[in-house]
């Protein structure tokens, strides 16, 4: 992920790749926060106008991510669903 910081990266199929995929999975590892909580609490300012915006592109970029298997969902401490790297994921 290069760029200034607010760009958005672009992946290998030329998508654009939500700024706050990494740092999701980051927070998603410690407090197990749906996207929506994680952009509740990250979001600041005139971002919030566009939470829904920002958080559908969140979404793609998570279900990219599972699909490829990088990413699994697991419960949230809200028990919804939140999403972690597959080695961050909790053992049976």
């Amino acid at each position: 992920m290069g760029g200034a910081p607010g760009d958005a990266a672009r992946d290998n199929a030329g998508m654009r790749e939500s700024q706050y995929i990494e740092d999701y999975l980051r927070q998603a590892e410690q407090h197990r926060w749906t996207p929506g909580t994680y952009l509740h609490y990250t979001l600041a300012g005139r971002a919030k106008d566009y939470s829904a915006s920002y958080q559908r592109a969140l979404q793609r970029a998570i279900d990219r991510r599972v699909q490829s298997g990088d990413v699994v969902p697991v419960r949230s401490a809200g028990a919804r669903v939140a999403y972690v790297r597959r080695d961050d994921a909790p053992r049976p």
